[in-house]
């Protein structure tokens, strides 16, 4: 009676165990999924996602195959390399609009100096 439960305990722990594993491959491809769409509504660089989207495809594949830990890590991959197109087309975006706004500063300085100019010439004409 006692190695008949420590085998069905055995099994249970099994059982629970390839359940979890498909958990954690079902949330990493989830996760690598939704950043794939938000990557698709972002200017990201295509090149980038094209990798992402090769891992993703990796994942899926081992997925099915029942590499579970291979698929984790691969999915996982592909989410951070999502993650990082999306963080650099943020960062060049951001980049963009601050030089623009550094040049629309310079010339509103230069036209302060010019009115300025004005100002003072007409200040000493007047007197």
């Amino acid at each position: 009676m006692n190695i008949r439960t420590l085998a069905m305990g055995a099994a249970v722990l099994f059982l629970f165990g390839c359940a979890s594993n498909q958990q954690a491959v079902d949330r990493s491809l989830g996760q690598a999924e939704m950043t794939q769409a938000v990557a698709a509504e972002s200017n990201v660089d295509a090149a980038a996602a094209a990798k992402a989207k090769a891992d993703l495809d990796s994942a899926q594949a081992l997925a099915a195959n029942g590499d579970e830990e291979e698929a984790v890590v691969m999915a996982d991959m592909s989410t951070l390399e999502y993650k990082l197109a999306i963080y650099t087309a943020e960062r060049n975006d951001m980049k963009k609009k601050d030089e623009a706004l550094e040049k629309e500063l310079r010339e509103d300085n230069e036209r302060k100096a010019k009115y300025q100019g004005i100002l003072n010439s007409e200040v000493k004409g007047g007197k």
